[in-house]
């Protein structure tokens, strides 16, 4: 049998499923029995024990329901590794590089719910941002997903399930080098009117086509999706040549511009360097002092203000080095499901710094960058 192919037994009678808490754990679990939806019983699914990286509250998911829908998909589904040709067989759409399957829609569920089949490019990511109208369930088939839940993050390995209240801030992003596939469940329904006013054809599954982040924007407030001020690193590490005494790393503002924000980042050596976006802002270029006799120094995004939030790439470091290696960016944009807009991907390199991946995630209006 291929090592992707799960049978209805394997995952109905022995599939480990995480639930994983918002800043208020106790709420987010009793929150998936809130709704009315038939669930399976969870008296068929047995606990196995798992390693994962998290920062997030973990539950052994033994009496939470699951949403009937995923289940019966899933027990259905000869293939659920993300390179399966199953979308072939469903209405398919690319929305900014993610390219998401209708399963189930309002038009099939008498409007009680929508169920995507999504699969997530090497790179391709949603920053934060919120639903006013639907609940989400993520649960992983194929590869592994950082994600966000409010101020937690966490690793999530194949049969995770994640839930997600609405108005509950969160993001996700593939910070793997292969393909990602999860189911992602929301009730009520309502959210596939975006996908379907903002999705391209697929004429190739694996490569999606250009996209207009002021296009997404536009169409994302009406349909209830909602991108609030987010600042994270725009690269997962950095690089200076050995001896230079000052390393440039890279600050993105994603979502809303409309306000002055900010926040510090704290080096590991103690040292807090303050920055701020002014309106319209979106991109900083932050001076970091490199002390003579250390190689590597870590970076933490903290202490966000003007109601800025902190976004997935918040712990990165500096690397010294004798060659800086070349830049690798992935071409995917993603937004999916739960997101309005584009990501913007930037490549810089020079003699002192090097970005290995850039997210951007507003409009294209904003203003020009500035050095801190």
């Amino acid at each position: 049998m291929n090592t992707k192919t799960k049978s209805t037994a394997f995952y109905l009678a022995s599939s480990f499923l995480l639930t994983l808490g918002i800043s208020f754990p106790a709420q987010a679990h009793v929150g998936l029995h809130f709704h009315d939806h038939e669930q399976q019983d969870s008296s068929t699914v047995t606990s196995s024990s798992t390693e994962t990286s998290n920062s997030i509250d973990i539950y052994d998911f033994l009496n939470g329901p699951i949403p009937t829908a995923i289940t019966d998909y899933v027990a259905g589904l000869d293939d659920i590794s993300a390179t399966s040709l199953f979308y072939q067989d469903l209405e398919t759409a690319w929305v900014a590089g993610g390219r998401i399957s209708f399963v189930e829609t309002g038009e099939t569920t008498n409007e009680q719910y929508t169920l995507l089949d999504v699969v997530v490019v090497p790179g391709g990511g949603t920053p934060l941002h919120f639903h006013e109208n639907e609940a989400e369930w993520f649960f992983m088939l194929d590869g592994t997903l950082e994600f966000q839940l409010e101020d937690q993050t966490a690793l999530t390995p194949p049969e995770t399930l994640i839930f997600g209240p609405e108005n509950g801030k969160h993001a996700f992003r593939n910070q793997t080098s292969d393909l990602a596939r999860l189911l992602i469940y929301y009730e009520p329904t309502g959210v596939e009117d975006f996908f379907r006013e903002v999705g391209q054809p697929v004429t190739d599954p694996f490569n999606q086509p250009p996209v207009n982040p002021e296009e997404l924007l536009e169409a994302a407030p009406a349909n209830g999706l909602i991108f609030p001020s987010s600042l994270e690193f725009a690269g997962n590490q950095f690089f200076t040549e050995e001896g230079s005494s000052v390393a440039t790393v890279d600050v993105i503002r994603t979502g809303a511009v409309e306000d002055i924000v900010g926040g510090s980042i704290f080096l590991g050596t103690g040292t807090e360097i303050p920055i701020e976006f002014g309106i319209g802002e979106s991109f900083q270029r932050v001076n970091i002092p490199l002390p003579n006799d250390i190689n590597t120094i870590d970076l933490f995004l903290k202490n966000p203000t003007g109601g800025a939030s902190i976004g997935l790439l918040a712990d990165q470091a500096i690397i010294r080095t004798r060659s800086i290696p070349e830049s690798s960016f992935p071409v995917g944009l993603l937004a999916f499901g739960t997101i309005g807009a584009g990501l913007m991907l930037k490549n810089r390199k020079s003699n002192q710094w090097n970005v290995e991946r850039s997210f951007m995630f507003n409009s294209s209006k904003t203003k020009s960058s500035k050095t801190v």
